[in-house]
Order: structure tokens, then sequence, then C-alpha cells
């Protein structure tokens, strides 16, 4: 079962995300991830290496490794009928996925940076693969603005087992595409642009979950999970950084989503920076997001929250119209010139039940 994406990244995937200053580190974090109702629960952590050859190119590498265990909504089966249903769990195998990734960043005479990234993971259930190539383009010796791009293609693999509900391999494929620019505006701000454009192909549907599909007689019965093999996806990213003073900086960032399935998506977020005392830095964060649900998403508990004989059909949450907000606190003491250890805690909630906590800590120690 693949990890829930609000433990993979913070503020959504970006491959224009803004390179960190140079630096040989070795990196270890861990994570523990829960959600309410006794659903999803993950336990795992991440080891990263990053090394310098010159101040031309840059060298990082990592594992990641996770165990989820827990229950996911699931129809069950009415005590005494064999076509009634009502909102159940269904129980989930523990399941541990490792994984890996690597990139390399080269540097030209005019700074410019290029880099390509590699990952893989795998658990019994899934596979994922992706590779991605980006650059950074200044224009001009002044280094105020830049042009970015960014492409990935991910080649993923849901794997038939005995709880799927298909019974052989099904393959998908992503390609993605981001462009932007960055501009200092003075010595204080700067600002960011993007756009982006994902097509995914492929099996999409939820590989557990079931629906309950109705007949031309009325009759009743249980039916995997159904998505167009087919999204088209785009929208805009927009970030403003400021630097209020030397210990205090902040982030406003925007996304807007939309999709072919009918999902229109807006994430607002903001994070400040705030060296509070020597060594030690704070890093709140307050993320807000709200998204339409898709053409052919029925709630659990809607009027009609059945499917016709034929067609697309999920009661899958994450395809629902909801809202969620995002709390998160961060701390960082810089021991020394070498070590540094971090601890955070986030709490994410959905107008429509769900919730989730997660905790996350570590070291990086610089060489």
């Amino acid at each position: 079962m693949r990890k829930p994406n609000l433990i993979i990244a913070t503020v959504g995937i970006s491959l224009l995300a803004p390179i960190a200053q140079a630096e040989n580190s070795i990196a270890w974090q861990f994570n523990q991830y829960s959600e309410n109702d006794d659903r999803i629960d993950v336990r795992g952590g991440a080891i990263a290496i990053k090394k310098d050859f010159g101040t031309d190119y840059e060298l990082s590498a990592g594992i990641d490794y996770d165990t989820v265990t827990g229950a996911t909504p699931s129809w069950v089966a009415l005590d005494g009928y064999t076509d009634q249903y009502t909102k159940g769990k269904a129980e989930l195998a523990t399941e541990s996925r490792d994984g890996a990734y690597a990139s390399l960043l080269f540097r030209d005479k005019k700074r410019n940076e290029y880099s390509i990234t590699t990952t893989y993971s795998e658990e019994p259930d899934y596979v994922a693969r992706s590779l991605a190539l980006s650059t950074v383009l200044w224009s001009d010796a002044s280094h105020n603005r830049s042009y970015n791009i960014g492409f990935s293609h991910a080649f993923n693999t849901a794997l038939a087992t005995e709880a799927t509900t298909h019974s052989k391999d099904e393959d998908d494929t992503t390609n993605y595409l981001e462009v932007g620019i960055n501009q200092v505006i003075n010595k204080n701000m700067t600002l960011e642009a993007s756009a982006y454009v994902g097509n995914k192909e492929g099996y999409q549907s939820n590989q557990y979950l079931r629906i309950v599909r109705v007949d031309s007689s009325g009759n009743r019965s249980l039916a995997a999970d159904s998505r167009p093999d087919e999204r088209l996806s785009g929208g805009i990213s927009l970030r403003a950084i400021n630097s209020w003073s030397n210990n205090f900086s902040t982030q406003a960032w925007y996304r807007y989503y939309q999709d072919d399935w009918g999902i229109t998506g807006h994430t607002l977020e903001t994070r400040a920076y705030w060296d509070f005392a020597p060594q030690w830095r704070l890093n709140p964060v307050l993320r807000l997001g709200s998204q339409s649900a898709a053409d052919f998403y029925r709630d659990y508990s809607d009027d009609v929250n059945y499917f016709s004989a034929t067609g697309f059909g999920s009661n899958d949450a994450r395809l629902g119209d909801y809202k969620t907000r995002t709390v998160q606190m961060n701390v960082e003491w810089l021991a020394s010139q070498e070590w540094s250890l971090n601890l955070g805690f986030s709490r994410y909630t959905q107008d429509n039940g769900l919730s989730a906590s997660w905790i996350t800590g570590g070291f990086v120690f610089r060489y």
C-alpha cells in the first residue's frame, strides 16, 4: 500500500525546489504517522548523504524504509444478507517498504545548474520508479533572476496479491513538466512563479477498495474501484520569500490544481523561520487546502452511494470534496558547527472526518 502523501512532502511535489547551500553532510530522519479511527499507521526512517566534488559537482543519495499497518474504509456485507452492504473496515496486512534515490548536480562556468535524479521503491504490492531532470539557468551574471525547467518520468507497477481486486500486475506511467522563474526583488525579498502539467496513463484505481454496483434488476454486488486510465492535470504555483531581519524570515506559497477528472484544488501555506536564541530555530507552518470532488466519486454517506452496472466509480475519500488544515511546529538545535538536531509535530484535519498526526525527528552531521 502506498505511503500517505502527507508525509512524502510538506508542500507538494515540485521539481523546482531551491537547491540548498553546498555542504557535505550525513542526515538521518525518523517519522511516525497515525490516522484517526485506527486507520493507517506508518513508522519509518531515512538516511541521506551529500558530497561535493569541488565547486561544480554535487552527489547525493539516500535510502528510506517504513512499515504500514492499520485498516481502510470498505463495504462489508450485512449479517444475514447476500446483497446488502454497509460501510466497514478492511484490515490491512502489515507491509514494509524500502526505497532509494540518487542525484547528481553539475554547475557550468556561468553557475547554471543541471541535475538528474532517480528513485526506486518496493513493497509487497507496489513498485515505483522515476527519473527526473532539472535545470536552473541564470539570466545574467548578477544572479538576480533564474529560469527553471524540470521534467520527470515515473513508471509504477501495482502488484497483484490475494488481497487486491485485480488478478494481474498493472502498470502506470506519469510524465510531469514544470517551468518557472525566480526573481530577486531586493535584498530582502524573492518571488517565484511556475506552471506545471502532468499526464498519467495506465492503471489508476485503488487496488483494495470496492464499490457497490446495481444492475437493471436492482441486484447489488461488490465490484472493484474503477477510474479512467488517463489523467491530465495542470496548474500554477506562486511563492514569496521575505527576510524581515537577521533572525526572522517568512514564506507564503499558493498552488492551484485542476485535472480532467473534475477535481479543482487550492493550497495556501505560510511558514516562518525564527532564530529565537543562539543555536535555536523555530519553523511553524500553517497550510490550508480545498478541492472539489471527482466526477465519478460518491461518499459512503450520500443518499445514492452506489453505482450503475457499468462506468467509473469510487468511494475513495481522497477523490471527494473537502477542506483541509495542517499545522506544523518544527524546532532545530545547532549543537555545533557540525551537528544539528531537529524535531517536528504535525496535525492534519479534513472536514470529511479524516485526521492524522505525525512526528519527525533526526540529525544532520556536516563534515
